[in-house]
């Protein structure tokens, strides 16, 4: 993962990024990768108060079971995609993948993935693409979002897509 070139410049460029949206948005947030048919998580950023729920670097999780891979796949290049099923072949998660087409179309429409987490109950995960010139997917930035009861003036969850899209945006390459 952090061995090829592409990736450890992502990182690089993302890190500080990553770090100023934990700031602003007091959450933390994580940059996801596909890599050999799995989302990998490249790095994260904590969130400077008290309480966070994060993914730790280096973590491999569920390409159709979480919002970061659910939002890679939806914004995957056809070449990408074909890869993926070839992959696959023969596995169920062929059919897995085929039933969340609807759901892909619907966050590609948007532009991003809010929707409660699959994994954590009372996580909202926010997650948006960094994409190519070709407007394709090169990674995810997800943020967990949590409500926090003793900080009422932190952003909501539309503002803290606001700030995810900015940071995602400036990564976006073209």
């Amino acid at each position: 993962m952090g061995n090829r070139p592409p990736v450890r410049r992502l990182i690089t460029q993302a890190q500080p990024l990553m770090d100023i949206f934990a700031l602003e948005a007091r959450q933390s947030c994580h940059l996801v990768i596909e890599d050999q048919g799995q989302a990998l998580v490249a790095a994260q950023a904590h969130c400077p108060a008290n309480w966070e729920f994060g993914v730790r670097a280096g973590a491999e999780i569920d390409l159709l079971g979480t919002g970061s891979g659910q939002t890679l796949l939806a914004f995957q290049s056809p070449a990408a995609r074909e890869l993926l099923m070839l992959r696959w072949q023969g596995s169920p998660r062929l059919d897995r993948l085929a039933a969340l087409e609807p759901q892909l179309k619907t966050f590609l429409a948007q532009g991003h993935r809010v929707g409660d987490s699959h994994q954590i109950r009372g996580i909202v995960d926010i997650s948006v693409p960094i994409l190519s010139p070709r407007g394709y997917c090169v990674a995810i930035l997800t943020c967990p979002y949590m409500e926090r009861l003793e900080e009422p003036s932190q952003p909501g969850v539309e503002d803290t897509l606001a700030i995810l899209k900015a940071a995602a945006r400036k990564l976006s390459i073209g």
